[in-house]
């Protein structure tokens, strides 16, 4: 194990980890603080449903989950890309720590309320924002480039696991123990992962300089993710392909369950969530042991097809063995995505910018998430499903197809949702950039290659895209050990 020998100012040697095993024990810490967060997250929303009787205000509470995190994105990955980013993590955990403890607090005595939950769960969405960004960024700091795919297979393990583990433990202890002392375990894991990142040792140079006098004006910090980003087509339409496909998935699971739960029972549908999340672990697991040469864009094109052919297959046949199946595939299919996709990422963006130039991603490829969840359910009652009744506009066309009749409408939805992402992802793969992404991008320098002081990158000093396959690029590694919202983890 690599150990960095540090002296305190009192003259006590202290011992931190480093490398690799540094970044596995921050995804130890990340593990046990998601589920945590996994926990609380299903206690808060019981108890708001439970005490409001009211789907909107439980709606509330996801969209409270969602929406800080998109809008503090832009200033998150500036601070991110200026401050240690360890610090940024530990601040985070601390904070959410305390937000836990005192809505824990206030369950104990009987005094929480539900505007309490709204607050809190909109605090605990942007700290989830500087905890995403410095969690992805750190990796290029701390490993070399031939571990990228091994360390984002732990990050994707760590939250892959958390999503297992989360619900079916927060269903057993629910009724076992208080609420409000589940709540305390959520605090308890933020310190476990406090411990973990105070015994790691993250290089100095891992961030840019710190604020000063000469710092860019606020909104050119602000958009300078998007500059970047626009500036290199490929990285571009990878992020639209991501975001179109985010739609297309995000309404597929708003109806996937209430679609099960129509066709079989809630013991139906847990077997075929467990199965779906134990698909996604094992995705991850095998992206974590895999060598990966340069074409990950083309596993990312393959992968995203495979998701729109399951979604028009599932939609032909409406039977619990036939959606099982899709959810299933299209679940196993996301960490490869998501994998592939993060280290082309993480190998072609200085490390000095990531948090910028991440947080403009995923803020960009979030906003169709909610979208979707907003639109889906009303879509596939209201439109879809009359055009597809016995009696409906399309049951002597597409009807003769794919059957009439109830959840046929929503057949018909998965049907042409798995035809558009497949539209969308030949679409995509038709423009050359996003074709020559590996090749024609120069990988970015890897902060154990730059000598001295490092410098801040400027975007009219980043080295032209565009001059094709034979361009320069840097030193490239020919094969990197692939392994990471979402959240399902999107990209």
């Amino acid at each position: 194990m690599h150990r960095s020998a540090e002296t305190s100012e009192t003259g006590a040697r202290t011992f931190r980890v480093s490398g690799l095993r540094a970044y596995a024990a921050i995804c130890l810490g990340q593990l046990v603080s998601l589920t945590g967060s996994g926990l609380s997250g299903f206690v808060l929303g019981v108890w708001t449903y439970q005490k409001t009787n009211s789907m909107a205000k439980f709606g509330f509470v996801l969209f409270c989950s969602i929406l800080p995190t998109v809008l503090i994105l832009p200033a998150a990955g500036v601070v991110v890309d200026r401050v240690d980013r360890r610090k940024v993590m530990m601040f985070s955990d601390a904070t959410a720590s305390l937000v836990s403890l005192s809505l824990a607090l206030l369950l104990f005595a009987g005094k929480l309320q539900p505007w309490h939950i709204y607050p809190s769960t909109a605090a605990l969405s942007a700290l989830n924002a500087f905890r995403y960004l410095s969690f992805t960024s750190i990796v290029t700091v701390l490993v070399e480039r031939k571990q990228y795919g091994r360390s984002i297979g732990m990050m994707q393990l760590a939250e892959a696991a958390s999503l297992i583990i989360a619900p079916g433990l927060a269903g057993l202890l629910i009724v076992t123990i208080s609420m409000s002392k589940i709540l305390l375990i959520d605090f308890s894991t933020f310190l476990f992962s406090l411990v973990m990142l105070m015994i790691v040792d993250v290089p100095r140079a891992a961030t840019a300089p710190a604020f000063d006098a000469k710092k860019p004006p606020v909104l050119e910090e602000l958009t300078f993710g998007w500059r970047y980003i626009a500036a290199r087509p490929g990285l571009f339409v990878l992020m639209v392909l991501f975001l179109l496909s985010n739609f297309n998935t995000g309404v597929w699971e708003v109806l996937i369950s209430p679609l099960l739960l129509r066709l079989s029972s809630p013991a139906v549908l847990g077997t075929v969530l467990s199965i779906r999340s134990v698909g996604i672990l094992a995705a991850t697991l095998i992206m974590s042991v895999l060598a990966v040469g340069q074409r990950r864009i083309l596993l990312v094109v393959i992968f995203s097809l495979v998701q729109g052919l399951s979604l028009v297959l599932g939609g032909f046949h409406i039977s619990v063995l036939a959606v099982a199946a899709a959810a299933i595939v299209i679940s196993f299919s996301f960490p490869i995505i998501n994998n592939c996709s993060q280290c082309i990422w993480q190998s072609k963006v200085p490390g000095d910018v990531q948090g910028r130039v991440f947080a403009t991603r995923r803020m960009f490829t979030l906003i169709s998430v909610p979208a979707a969840y907003v639109v889906a359910g009303g879509v596939a009652e209201r439109f879809f499903e009359p055009l597809m009744s016995r009696n409906g506009a399309l049951a002597a066309s597409f009807g003769r197809v794919i059957g009439v009749g109830p959840n046929h409408g929503i057949a018909l939805l998965f049907v042409l949702l798995g035809v558009l992402m497949v539209m969308e992802v030949l679409g995509c793969t038709l423009h050359p950039r996003i074709r020559r992404l590996e090749t024609e991008i120069p990988d970015a320098p890897h902060p154990r290659e730059i000598s001295g002081e490092q410098s801040e990158l400027k975007l009219e000093q980043a080295e032209p895209v565009g001059r094709g396959p034979g361009a320069s690029r840097s030193e490239r590694t020919p094969d990197i050990e692939i392994n990471a919202p979402l959240e399902i983890s999107f990209d």
